[in-house]
């Protein structure tokens, strides 16, 4: 199937995705599972008896898992496992550009849990603080001022960029680790799109509270 991206300038038609059924596919490992029936699919990294955690989704989830999975320790195994049972990316390209559809991966590629939920890693404040010298006064005040950007309000901003940028990885891909690598790559640009983001409004926070004594 050929899938082409629309300018901007022209409304974008929706697209319907096929997958042929005649491959079932079923695989459950220890640390990662990857099912599919027809134009449905489960995925599931992790287990809680010793990983401590788990994590599973479906269809809709493609491409959150396959960075999640590529940056785990049970990547090679997936690799080696989907070349040993001749599970091949071009054969299920159509149901990862439709994960794409749903944005799915931006919160993954952009900070994932450990930045999005956690809050680690979000420290453009202090460093600016640290350079600017406040009184004590003016830092409070810039707590009650400065607010990062929020996972929703990114997705707002740069939702529709990133499903371009992934269907275009996407289909320009051959293998999963080829697809894998060019989201490590996005990965790397969208962070930085984070990063902007709250430098912005930390310039801003200050610019309000430097008239404070």
């Amino acid at each position: 199937m050929t899938y082409k991206i629309k300018s901007k300038k022209v409304k974008e038609k929706k697209e319907s995705y096929k997958v042929s059924p005649e491959k079932e596919v079923y695989i459950d490992k220890h640390n990662w599972s990857f099912e599919k029936k027809g134009n449905k699919m489960k995925v599931s990294l992790g287990n809680m008896s010793d990983a401590g955690w788990y994590w599973d989704g479906d269809e809709k989830d493609l491409v959150g898992f396959s960075y999640r999975l590529h940056h785990s320790e049970v990547s090679d195994e997936f690799y080696k496992t989907m070349e040993e049972e001749n599970v091949t990316f071009e054969k299920l390209k159509p149901l990862y550009l439709k994960s794409a559809e749903t944005k799915d991966g931006l919160y993954q590629i952009s900070g994932d849990n450990v930045f999005w939920h956690f809050g680690e890693g979000d420290d453009e404040d202090e460093m600016y603080l640290q350079e600017e010298n406040l009184s004590k006064e003016q830092e409070n005040k810039f707590y009650e001022v400065y607010s990062p950007i929020k996972y929703e309000e990114f997705e707002k901003s740069y939702g529709n960029e990133y499903k371009q940028d992934v269907k275009k990885a996407i289909n320009s891909s051959s293998s999963f680790k080829e697809f894998n690598e060019k989201l490590t790559n996005l990965s790397e640009d969208y962070r930085e799109k984070v990063r902007e983001e709250n430098q912005e409004r930390t310039f801003k926070a200050l610019n309000k509270i430097k008239k404070i004594k």
